[in-house]
């Protein structure tokens, strides 16, 4: 046999590895302080060498009188949820090294993810839904376990106008603070398109889209980090005033040439055009990277206030096109803001949980504007339907005024989107002002008692004006008032 001097080094370093086994036919050896063994093999003998941390190499010996082998760093993740040890399966793993965009991975099934290369990494970001986002330093290779915190947000909406007003605004997080809050919904591109930095695209200048006089929108988000509140930015979209009147070639029209307008007299973009998808997620990216833990986005879909068929749309306007547009705008979104630390969420309809493709509505199977769940889900960490009572239809699920039962429509609805959408995490809206009928505590209470039932991660409550009373945030609150503590009748048991 040769005699070869086998040298066994760190492929990343160049430094070398002790007790690395090398194997060879019906014998191994083990390299000593400085990374060494001598071997006794043949031309044409495979060679096997294994080190903890590292990536196994095999080579078949030529008949060198000197051999040196680097290995490669490999890194071995495992996610377990801190409360329950179960695996935290399909998070998404951040790996950042010197380059400025991480690379992304997902964890299997088990909360498994093996990285074969992990000589450049240098911090894990771990972005799970129903978990904290949790960063760790790559300090070593081999395998890596991460316990992630689970975390449910449990929030008021802050409208736009408020962040004019910094009275009102520590008023509702010194709310947040001394509840069972933990954190707030606040509107940075709102309603009637203006948003609450001074963005640097040029469009959003041309638009006019920054609102002079607001507070400073990354202080804010600070301050509230500081005092440990969660902050979800909310972004209307396919909805934008501004921009319409910067781009009208963009917006929507009526057959005669005018702009369309809404109930609210506002403009809408077509949903259709890559250049106003463009747009928003461009506005959102530079959202995520101010410090905001989540972007929720509002208005992805078509418009729906008058004869919305007879519009002008750059393609068809029916079912397959209009879910295809707002589905594609939702991955296109998801994925760029995939590199960045927010988690992403999305507003639907309350009525479309109930709506199929394929129903006796036929081409109105997703209410005319463009929202299917089951095609969204996959690009959204959070799904949170529009469980306000009071805009169901009178007669909707059985009910002759479905606003007279705030927990039935709230926890039935649930119900039925988890049966839709099994593995996405829900957290609803729920309705925090009156309409057709006065609601109260107790109303409110009710719908936060039907999520809770449904075990949604966690609960939003809409109040137009941002007022909100801090009895229905008591941790005591059930104590208080046991009558809205209900449960669902048997006769209700269906899901239609």
């Amino acid at each position: 046999p040769w005699e070869v001097a086998l040298t066994v080094l760190d492929g990343a370093t160049g430094e070398p590895l002790p007790e690395a086994r090398i194997a060879f036919p019906r014998a191994f050896t083990i390299t000593d302080a400085q990374g060494k063994a001598s071997l006794s093999v043949l031309p044409g003998t495979p060679v096997t060498v294994t080190a903890e941390g590292y990536q196994t190499a095999t080579l078949v010996y030529e008949g060198q009188e000197r051999l040196d082998l680097p290995l490669h760093p490999y890194l071995a993740v495992e996610l377990r949820d801190t409360e329950t040890g179960s695996p935290v399966p399909n998070a998404l793993v951040q790996v950042f090294s010197a380059n400025p965009e991480p690379a992304l991975f997902r964890t299997d099934t088990q909360g498994h993810l093996e990285l074969a290369d992990a000589s450049q990494a240098l911090t894990l970001t771990i972005k799970a839904p129903g978990y904290r986002r949790t960063s760790v330093p790559v300090t070593r290779t081999a395998k890596l376990r991460i316990d992630l915190e689970p975390f449910e947000a449990q929030g008021v909406r802050v409208p736009f106008g408020l962040l004019a007003v910094p009275d009102r605004m520590e008023a509702l997080l010194s709310l947040v603070e001394s509840s069972e809050l933990n954190a707030i919904v606040l509107d940075v591109k709102s309603d009637g398109a203006s948003i609450a930095w001074p963005s640097a695209l040029p469009l959003a200048q041309e638009a006019g889209a920054y609102q002079k006089g607001l507070m400073d929108l990354r202080q804010l988000v600070e301050d509230c980090h500081t005092r440990g509140i969660y902050v979800v930015a909310r972004m209307v979209v396919f909805k934008d005033h501004l921009l319409a009147q910067a781009r009208p070639e963009w917006a929507l029209k009526w057959p005669e040439g005018h702009l369309y307008k809404d109930g609210e007299g506002l403009y809408w973009m077509d949903p259709f055009l890559q250049e106003v998808r463009d747009y928003n997620i461009a506005l959102a990216v530079e959202v995520a990277n101010m410090g905001v833990d989540e972007i929720q986005f509002d208005y992805i879909r078509f418009p729906s206030s008058g004869r919305v068929g007879r519009l002008v749309y750059s393609e068809e306007w029916e079912w397959e096109p209009r879910v295809a547009a707002i589905t594609e705008f939702s991955r296109q979104a998801y994925e760029a803001l995939s590199p960045t630390p927010v988690f992403v969420s999305l507003d639907i309809f309350g009525l479309n949980v109930w709506l199929y493709a394929c129903d006796e509505r036929g081409d109105w199977g997703d209410n005319g504007i463009g929202q299917d769940i089951e095609a969204l889900a996959p690009y959204m960490d959070y799904i949170s339907p529009m469980l306000y009572p009071s805009l169901f239809a009178r007669g909707s699920l059985g009910y002759a005024e479905p606003a007279l039962h705030p927990y039935k429509v709230v926890y039935r609805s649930l119900i039925k989107t988890q049966e839709r959408i099994p593995t996405t995490k829900l957290r609803p809206w729920l309705q925090y002002y009156s309409r057709r009928v006065s609601y109260d505590t107790i109303d409110f209470l009710k719908q936060k008692w039907a999520a809770q039932e449904a075990k949604t991660c966690g609960w939003l409550f809409w109040q137009p004006a941002g007022r909100y009373n801090a009895e229905v945030f008591d941790p005591k609150a059930y104590e208080r008032f046991p009558e809205a503590m209900v449960s669902l009748p048997k006769s209700d048991e269906t899901t239609d």
